[in-house]
């Protein structure tokens, strides 16, 4: 019955600790691939923290995309609960005990022991992880954030005044746009003719070049500067 209420009063569902304990696992890990690339010229995109993690530290891809994963919730959670790194490791500690006696895994209380200080440094705002996570976040803080984008072209008949006759045909295109507004899915369909096409290509190629530019210019600055969703990412 104790164990019951215990289990009611915890903060996590069973899985949040199950993810926290794969974190107790590759903590000092995390912290020091996040560190090294910190300190070089490697992009702090997701994609290439996940494979220098999976490389690094000998984790399958899905592994290391997974440790990013638990990591980053946690730390959405402290900023949700509001607290200082202290007492949400504190927080953590309390209930990650209650539910290892639970599962009679007192190996993991020497694991949490012995890790703890790392988990400090990895759930840390001026962590390397920390600083991660704020610059990821900017990469998202609009209002509204495109899934995706399509041009739809079209065969559009002209018939004669009886409809017996297709007269000419007009090719016309539609760009349709997909994006995020809040927790809602939207779609938006232009319609665009030839010269909108050049136009807009014409701004994506030159779009490129600014990023671009303006990366390599950064490079002397001191600034560890990435474009997010370059390929080469």
């Amino acid at each position: 019955m104790s164990g019951e209420n215990s289990k009611k009063s915890r903060g996590l569902p069973d899985q949040a600790y199950e993810d926290l304990i794969f974190i107790l696992g590759h903590a000092g890990e995390i912290n020091r691939i996040l560190g090294e690339i910190e300190n070089s010229s490697s992009s702090w995109s997701l994609k290439n923290v996940a494979r220098q993690l999976s490389e690094k530290a000998k984790l399958t891809e899905r592994e290391a995309e997974k440790a990013i994963g638990c990591v980053l919730a946690f730390h959405r959670l402290r900023e949700k609960l509001g607290f200082d790194i202290d007492a949400f490791v504190r927080w953590l500690e309390h209930d990650l005990f209650d539910f290892a006696k639970e599962q009679n895994k007192n190996e993991l209380i020497e694991l949490w022991n012995n890790s703890v200080s790392l988990i400090k440094e990895l759930f840390d705002d001026g962590s390397p992880f920390g600083i991660f996570d704020k610059a990821n976040k900017l990469v998202y803080a609009h209002q509204n954030l495109l899934v995706d984008a399509n041009v739809l072209t079209d065969l559009r008949p002209v018939y004669d005044k009886k409809a017996e006759k297709i007269l000419r045909m007009v090719i016309t295109h539609q760009l349709v746009i997909r994006y995020r507004e809040g927790s809602s899915e939207k779609v938006l369909y232009l319609t665009m003719d030839a010269s909108d096409l050049d136009n807009f290509e014409n701004i994506c190629s030159r779009a490129r070049l600014k990023s671009k530019l303006a990366a390599e210019k950064l490079k002397t600055s001191g600034w560890n500067t990435y474009i997010p969703g370059e390929k080469d990412e």
